[in-house]
């Protein structure tokens, strides 16, 4: 929707006062738009006195200030009949606005008054000429030839010589002749069959009279490499501890100077004047060309030598430590070396990372096939076990003529026992756009759908019967099958249904909305000591129960709703402490039983925005902050116990605007206003995260990607700690569980990079093609695992395939100072981030203060401009020329320096002077 012009605000006028605001052509037209007014002009001061008399009844009420400010006498309103602004009547608060609306619509009219006349004249000469012919008089004189003449004549000769081939340049001409006593010869001509029409065979045949003679030479032909001298490193001692440097390109010879500038140009001036002006040094008049010129070649030798010790002077240190550093990798041994018994042959594999292998493919040709994996998850207690929820491809376009009908979907259970069927298909009415699996009973999976409902499946009855027929195969195959288990195995061909959900949460009437208005993004099942009751605070551990019974679900509306699997119960009184009654749940229906209970949220937390402009439309979250930050704050006050931080309800989660909050459901207020759920929002992608994961080893650290980079965040701190370089096209995102720092990213074209962030943050480590389609779900698994395998990693692609990778050593197994390593260099890159916010404020300080000097000296008085001296030592005057031209020629060197050393000079802090920003205009 575009927005309203400036001065202009959209207003909602009642169909009765229409007539009232003569804003109807027709009183009895009705309330069509078009029976409505291009605009009208209504008095300001009756309408102001109109406002006065009714209040917050008049239509011009809400803009009441405005009027008041506005001193043109009449209010200018505007019809919108396609409601291009939202409404159907727009109008100006001021005079300028009404001004600018006036001419438009003056000019709207007489555009409308000239095409109107425009039509008349053409109706009226189309009659005219009508008239003529009906009156007109048959004139019976003879046809006089004449000369034909074309209109396009011209047009057409220019047409057919374009079509013509002109020569741009002389013809060649060529001669070819051949010995007279070879005309006249006989010649053999073949025959042709009848049955081959098109092709005849013609044999080379030798003709002595053109016969080529050439000359044969005796000469011996090799390539060889160029051949040119270098220079290498040498050594004193032989340690397998060296790296050898390789000069690029002419890097070794001398580069050349750079242009002398005017600072140089005096002090050599300067330089040869002796103490008194005019007394020169040493005199070369009587000096020849050659003396010159190697004079010359001397002084710019020597500037060459001045301007590298300068280079050397200012990088020594960082060749210093480069220096140390290479000196600390043994380039000659083996990188892993002693990574224990039973390891795998590494020489083998490709690469010094190994081979990422897959070892299960799965898909559905009927509930997955052409449809995304959005979410996937390893059961917590079965082996082998994956869980996906696939999502139809579909278009927003191609999603329109069915929205609103209810088409079912599917949650599947994959085995790696069988690679066709799936182990159990859990059915919704609607789309599954988030499911998540209860690690305390694995046989409860809740999921959120596209219509902002919640379900939740009981798997307990399907899996006791897969469980059972896997004993009886079993037993059969070790020959001790009992009857009951042949009768049994008659229906173990069964297909089985898919499983229908155990609960789904009411939709509310027409008064109440009981669940999301927009879809679900995200299902979470709380630990059984973060539960809360029907006012949002934590429960008593008397009244937790055995397990968890309580999921929360975000969506895109900006709510968190919090859900009780024991709505029933908490409906009919048995647990006053978690929830109230409902009245009527005790109700008995026509067929003696009671009546079903409606299933509704326990508690609802609407998000609001720190800023407060807007709603939080939430993406992911992870609350799983017990045990991280829990260090005691020291009282102020000797009486006073330390206050230890309760994390249980904190949360973090990424908004549709591409913001990263922090929130705390359990949070009150000093008041009977609403609570702050969000304590800060911080900008984190231009647009809406794709993933939101917490690092298995450090749940302090947080990773979020977007489609071009993945930031690191630091519990509790409100930038990220590490922004990743621009990357590839991204989809989603996974830390992995037994390394610190190890990223794995799947990309939009099916390949999976790997970064490891203490290794080389500025690129993937490796890359693997491990798809034909974009990756969109992915998901590590270490324990619980099939076979030999000591980690495996699950990937979703976009046409529904679900591929199992086994992840290689060198990505899997763990080194002792990995954690130690990650943490340090998240902490180097806070620090070097707060120094950089420290000098840009210093700088911009100093800016503000020079700005505000400039406007004092300008007050000053001119003092007389004392007569030109000699400049002293230090002291030079330049044009703005001559500093625009140093500056630019400094600006070639640091890009040709940074280009060859590969920095990035606005990321790593540098100054980029070939950049520079314009400085800030003062507001008017």
């Amino acid at each position: 929707m575009p927005e309203l012009p400036e001065g202009t605000i959209n207003a909602f006028i009642q169909n009765k006062n229409l007539a009232k605001y003569g804003l109807l052509k027709d009183n009895e037209g009705g309330f069509l738009a078009e029976n409505f007014v291009d605009y009208q002009l209504i008095d300001r001061h009756e309408t102001l006195e109109e406002i006065v008399a009714v209040g917050w009844m008049s239509d011009f009420h809400p803009f009441n200030k405005d009027l008041v400010a506005d001193p043109s006498p009449k209010i200018l309103v505007i019809v919108d009949r396609e409601q291009t602004y939202g409404d159907f009547w727009r109008v100006c608060l001021t005079a300028e606005a009404q001004e600018r609306e006036m001419k438009a619509i003056n000019a709207e009219q007489e555009e409308a008054r000239l095409l109107a006349e425009a039509i008349e004249a053409e109706r009226l000469r189309v009659e005219e000429e009508a008239r003529k012919a009906a009156t007109a008089v048959y004139d019976d004189s003879p046809i006089v030839a004449k000369a034909y003449a074309s209109e396009t004549r011209d047009e057409t000769f220019e047409d057919v010589a374009a079509l013509d081939v002109v020569p741009e340049r002389p013809l060649m001409q060529f001669q070819l002749s051949r010995p007279a006593d070879s005309i006249g010869e006989p010649r053999v001509f073949a025959d042709l069959s009848a049955d081959n029409e098109m092709f005849t065979e013609s044999r080379s045949t030798k003709n002595p009279d053109f016969a080529l003679e050439r000359r044969e030479m005796s000469v011996s032909v090799q390539a060889c490499k160029v051949k040119k001298d270098t220079g290498s490193q040498t050594w004193t001692r032989p340690i397998q501890a060296s790296t050898q440097y390789h000069p690029v390109g002419d890097a070794y010879q001398l580069p050349p100077p750079p242009p002398e500038s005017k600072r140089e140009r005096q002090a050599s001036r300067q330089k040869l004047v002796n103490g008194k002006k005019g007394q020169v040094e040493e005199d070369t008049s009587l000096m020849t060309e050659d003396q010159l010129n190697e004079r010359k070649k001397a002084a710019e030798r020597d500037r060459s030598y001045a301007h590298v010790a300068r280079f050397l002077a200012k990088t020594f240190g960082l060749m210093e430590n480069a220096l140390e550093q290479n000196e600390t990798v043994d380039v000659f041994g083996d990188l892993f070396k002693g990574t224990g018994a039973g390891a795998e042959d590494l020489e083998a594999s490709k690469g010094a990372l190994g081979e990422l292998k897959e070892l299960r493919t799965f898909a559905d040709i009927n509930r997955t096939k052409g449809k995304h994996l959005h979410s996937l998850q390893w059961h917590p207690a079965r082996k082998g076990v994956v869980a996906v929820g696939p999502r139809s491809n579909l278009t927003f376009e191609d999603r329109l003529p069915s929205s609103g009908f209810s088409s079912s979907s599917h949650v599947l259970y994959w085995d790696f026992a069988d690679l066709i069927t799936p182990l159990l298909v859990l059915e919704a009415p609607y789309s599954v756009e988030a499911f998540a699996i209860n690690t305390e009973r694995p046989h409860l999976v809740c999921g959120g759908l596209e219509n902002g409902q919640v379900l939740v499946w009981d798997t307990s009855a399907s899996t006791q019967a897969i469980d059972a027929k896997r004993q009886r195969e079993k037993r059969r195959l070790a020959g001790e099958s009992t009857k009951d288990d042949e009768e049994a195995a008659l229906f173990d061909d069964e297909v089985r249904p898919p499983l229908e959900a155990l609960a789904m949460a009411s939709l509310g009437d027409h008064k109440v909305e009981h669940c999301h208005r927009r879809s679900v993004t995200q299902v979470v099942w709380l630990p059984k000591n973060a539960q809360i009751d029907y006012k949002g605070r934590l429960l008593e551990e008397e009244y937790q129960g055995e397990h968890s019974n309580q999921f929360v679900s975000i969506s895109l509306d900006g709510q968190l709703l919090f859900w009780d699997l024991r709505f029933e119960d908490i409906a009919r009184g048995k647990h006053p402490k978690v929830g109230r009654r409902m009245r009527g749940s005790t109700d008995v229906g026509a067929d003696g039983k009671l009546k079903a209970v409606p299933w509704q949220p326990l508690w609802k937390c609407h998000l609001a925005h720190p800023a407060g402009v807007g709603e939080l439309g939430l993406c992911h979250m992870v609350n799983a902050f017990v045990g991280v930050g829990d260090d005691p704050i020291p009282s102020t006050e000797e009486d006073v116990p330390d206050v230890v931080p309760d994390h249980r309800c904190r949360f973090i989660a990424c908004s549709e605007d591409g913001e990263l909050l922090s929130g705390d459901w359990a949070a009150v207020s000093e008041d009977d206003s609403e609570p702050a759920y969000v304590t800060w929002a911080a900008k984190d992608h231009p647009r809406p995260a794709l993933a939101l994961q917490q690092c298995a080893l450090l749940r302090d650290h947080l990773l979020t990607c977007a489609e071009r980079h993945f930031h690191v965040w630091l519990f509790g701190q409100k930038q990220p700690a590490f922004k990743s370089p621009r990357t590839a096209k991204l989809s989603c995102v996974a830390w992995s569980p037994t390394r610190a720092g190890v990223v794995f990213c799947g990309r939009a074209d099916g390949g999976l990079d790997v970064w490891d962030l203490c290794d080389d943050p500025e690129r993937p480590i490796g890359s693997f093609r491990v798809a034909s389609s974009a990756i969109t779900s992915m998901s590590f698994q270490s324990d619980l695992l099939p076979g030999e395998y000591d980690q495996l990693l699950a990937l979703g692609d976009e046409q529904g395939n679900l591929h199992v990778f086994d992840v290689p050593l060198p990505l899997r197994k763990p080194k002792a100072s990995d954690i130690d390593t990650f943490k340090a260099f998240i902490q180097a890159e806070i620090d070097w981030e707060v120094k950089s916010q420290e000098r840009m404020a210093a700088q911009k300080e100093a800016a503000e203060n020079a700005k505000a000097a400039a406007p004092a000296e300008g007050d000053a008085e001119e003092e007389p401009a004392a007569e030109e001296e000699a400049p002293k030592d230090g002291e030079f005057d330049f044009s703005e020329a001559e500093l625009e031209a140093d500056n630019a020629a400094y600006a070639k060197l640091q890009r040709k320096l940074a280009q060859e050393m590969d920095i990035r000079l606005l990321e790593s802090g540098l100054r980029d002077w070939s950049y520079e920003p314009q400085p800030e205009q003062p507001a008017q």
